[in-house]
């Protein structure tokens, strides 16, 4: 016997919150035992661990407004220090502008191919993403680190990959700044972005967790049939609901796979989006300030290990003991022992940042079923036949997942958001 609601939202990850704060009596249904999807941080000793890397550098005014009145307790830094690891050793980020730190004769054949390429591609325009590094940064920067760590970081080659996800998120070249790198004087800081945040206290759930309490969530209510016709919602336990609208954030390939009457174009479309799985690995270590890094990149392909923060630094800390994370990425269908992965990292980081096991007081890791949508070529056009259908029965996603491409966290609050305004409008 099902229930009848009006406005049913699956998922309360923060595309979720952003819909139901915009809609009266709505209510959540989250397959988890807890809210905030991929923004949720968990304690471990004195400090909290997210699910890999976060933190709030948006520029939009909403969005801020939101996580200081959710969050009281701000650490705001004008600047990010990192890094990238090498053979071994630190060297300036981003590589390109930091050529001075490689070896004379890797330094000349850097510059000179990444101008080179930079004159060549005049005019052109990259068809995917290893196109695109080449054009920006030349044959060997591409080779010798853009490759690997691509294999590392989305478990494919660059080829593979679209370009639609690029903007935002990778420093352009800058023919000046590099060459002044290369001579080694100081590079002009180049980042993505000039300011950021992170909570001192809580882990990065802290800028939300407030925001929960004012919505209506029902947690270990995991979807496992939708009725489109029907308006029905049915879950694991059992329970079922019927509904007036439905927002999903869930991941969309699950969600087409638990929804009737999928024609089959649609069920082909769903089998060609990707993703990565996330494997983090939480360190406690004895020692203040183990590193003055807030994050850096592994390029040494022998290290498991694509990404490490410092929560700690990020929160301001100045505790007597260090919080590290480690960032290891498969694609979903490998197959992985996160148990042997997170003792080879802890290996590997106790090399690169001088501690000894003895000095980790608390580790632990955590599996993330979700990190990063794939923006491979077949992702729009896939992505395109899937909402198609799903809007002509009324079913409607928000979100890094049920949008299925890369969103930042005020991206995806705001595609709740937006689908929220979208409902009103039909229901008026």
């Amino acid at each position: 016997m099902s229930v009848d609601e009006g406005v049913v939202i699956l998922g309360a990850g923060l595309a979720g919150l952003g819909a139901a704060l915009s809609l009266d009596g709505a209510r959540v249904y989250e397959a988890e035992n807890h809210p905030g999807g991929h923004a949720y941080s968990r304690p471990l000793g004195e400090f909290h661990f997210d699910q890999g890397a976060h933190i709030v550098h948006s520029k939009a005014d909403w969005f801020l407004r939101t996580v200081q009145e959710n969050c009281k307790d701000i650490h705001v830094l004008s600047g990010s220090s990192v890094k990238n690891v090498w053979n071994g050793s630190f060297i300036g980020y981003p590589v390109q502008n930091h050529l001075a730190d490689l070896p004379l004769d890797m330094r000349t054949a850097a510059l000179s191919a990444l101008v080179r390429a930079n004159v060549d591609s005049v005019g052109s325009e990259p068809e995917n993403y290893e196109e695109w590094v080449r054009s920006s940064y030349g044959s060997v920067l591409a080779d010798e680190f853009y490759a690997v760590f691509t294999k590392k970081y989305w478990r494919r080659p660059m080829a593979s990959l679209g370009t639609d996800w690029l903007s935002g998120r990778l420093i352009p070249a800058d023919l000046d700044n590099i060459v002044r790198g290369a001579m080694g004087a100081d590079a002009q800081r180049q980042d993505v972005f000039q300011e950021f945040r992170y909570p001192k206290h809580g882990g990065y759930f802290a800028f939300f967790a407030a925001a929960y309490d004012r919505i209506d969530v029902r947690y270990e209510r995991r979807a496992v049939e939708l009725d489109p016709r029907e308006k029905t919602v049915a879950f694991e336990d059992g329970s079922s609901v019927g509904y007036e609208q439905l927002v999903s954030t869930i991941p969309l390939p699950r969600l087409v796979a638990i929804t009737k009457d999928v024609p089959s174009d649609v069920r082909d479309a769903a089998d060609r989006l990707h993703h990565t799985k996330l494997l983090c690995v939480n360190f406690v270590v004895d020692r203040p300030q183990v590193t003055d890094n807030h994050w850096f990149y592994i390029y040494d392909e022998a290290v498991e290990a694509a990404r490490v923060s410092v929560p700690s630094n990020l929160a301001g800390s100045s505790s007597s003991q260090s919080a590290v994370q480690a960032e290891v990425f498969r694609d979903h269908r490998e197959e992985w022992n996160p148990d042997l992965i997170a003792d080879s990292v802890a290996g590997s980081l106790q090399d690169l940042l001088g501690f000894s096991s003895n000095d980790i007081t608390e580790f632990s890791w955590r599996t993330v079923s979700h990190a990063y949508v794939i923006s491979d070529r077949d992702r729009a056009a896939a992505v395109a036949c899937i909402l198609e259908w799903l809007e002509g029965v009324s079913v409607y996603t928000a979100g890094l997942y049920g949008r299925w491409r890369y969103l930042w966290s005020d991206q995806a609050m705001a595609s709740g958001i937006n689908v929220a305004g979208l409902l009103k409008e039909k229901s008026s």
